[in-house]
């Protein structure tokens, strides 16, 4: 890696997987904005085929820079309001903004934990959850839609703990959620900042303060769909309206904290 740039290629050596990725990583320079540096990437499985996850002191970044095509989507650090990582769960690693999410897959272990833990070090706030989708929900036709809505309802959720200040408790409501999907079937999510959630799941911990222990949840049983509360209900059907732009991420705020508050 002796013809990239010196931060890039530091990054490179720390990699324990680096198949497909050269390309990437000898443009990478291009993609990046004037005095942006890299701190970590990982070899991932982006648009389709062999890509690169890329942490700046700005941005996190999937590319894929190859000879037959260029994809490229990042989302900025101050924006993004919650992880999805889990390993012992699920292969993928995603970010969410209240705008969209990056999400990638097929990465090696030790170098997406460790991506993980620079990233999470710099965004102590942000919480750390784990999906669990159904057999049914990942064959089913409508796999596609019900992720699209997942990600809608988590990046709503979290931007509403965040600008209402009650993270604690409407996090602490939710914590075992289990969304249904448009096809029927669903989804569950748990916090993964909690400790005894972190251990059943392998996902890292993380700097910010850890909530008192709970019980790890009890998987779905793929053979019996999950039902909705009435709260998760509720959850969903904000979100939706927020992400239609029928409501304004201040009275979003306002109707979950209600929903949080009833009994």
């Amino acid at each position: 890696m002796s013809n990239v740039r010196g931060d890039i290629a530091a990054a490179a050596n720390r990699m324990r997987v680096v198949f497909g990725t050269r390309s990437a990583m000898k443009h990478l320079v291009h993609s990046l904005e004037a005095g942006e540096n890299v701190r970590e990437m990982v070899a991932c499985l982006f648009a389709g085929a062999n890509g690169l996850l890329v942490l700046t002191d700005r941005r996190v970044l999937a590319l894929r820079d190859d000879y037959s095509r260029y994809s490229m989507k990042a989302a900025v650090l101050s924006e993004i309001t919650l992880i999805d990582y889990g390993p012992r769960v699920h292969d993928g690693l995603a970010v969410f903004t209240d705008s969209g999410r990056v999400a990638v897959r097929k990465m090696n272990r030790e170098d997406s934990d460790r991506f993980v833990e620079v990233l999470t070090g710099s965004l102590p706030a942000v919480p750390v959850v784990t999906s669990q989708p159904s057999a049914r929900a990942t064959n089913a036709p409508g796999a596609r839609a019900a992720a699209a809505a997942k990600g809608a309802r988590l990046s709503a959720r979290a931007a509403t703990t965040r600008a209402t200040g009650q993270a604690a408790a409407v996090e602490g409501a939710a914590r075992t959620t289990t969304v249904a999907g448009p096809d029927g079937s669903s989804t569950q999510f748990f916090d993964a900042s909690d400790a005894t959630v972190l251990a059943s799941t392998g996902a890292l911990p993380v700097t910010a303060p850890v909530l008192e222990p709970i019980a790890a949840p009890t998987l779905p049983d793929p053979a019996r769909p999950a039902v909705a509360t009435d709260k998760e209900v509720l959850y969903g059907v904000l979100a939706d309206l927020h992400a239609k732009g029928l409501l304004t991420a201040e009275e979003l705020a306002v109707k979950v904290a209600a929903v949080a508050a009833t009994s």
